[in-house]
């Protein structure tokens, strides 16, 4: 949290928190189930157009095992609270036609009460 003086009084100006993501299970020796076909059929959507993405829902559906996960809450200096969640997938030794890494950010959209993946990278 970050407070500002505004005539003697301190209120708050920006906050911010971030959590691991509850509706995933993080496991250290995860073992990769994404294709690169898996991961090129996801779609991403845009800050303008969030809903272009594919649903958290649909993604954890298939794949609820992950490296690291975040959940993250920021608070805006015009007072919205915006979410993110992010999902890190990491195999240093995948087996044959399986990806290494995979990351995965989805954005909240509160008309819908989901979120859509607007970033992703993978090798």
């Amino acid at each position: 949290m970050t407070f500002k003086s505004k005539d003697g009084v301190y209120i708050l100006a920006h906050a911010s928190a971030d959590f691991g993501y509850d509706k995933v299970k993080e496991v250290s020796d995860y073992q990769s189930d994404w294709t690169k076909e898996d991961f090129d059929k996801l779609t991403v959507g845009t800050q303008a157009d969030l809903l272009k993405g594919i649903r958290l829902s649909d993604v954890v559906s298939n794949h609820s095992e992950v490296s690291f996960s975040t959940h993250e809450l920021t608070q805006t200096n015009e007072g919205d609270l915006t979410q993110k969640v992010s999902l890190s997938f990491y195999d240093y030794s995948p087996d044959s036609g399986k990806l290494k890494t995979v990351h995965l950010t989805f954005d909240y959209d509160k008309r819908e009460n989901e979120y859509f993946l607007t970033d992703k990278s993978g090798e």
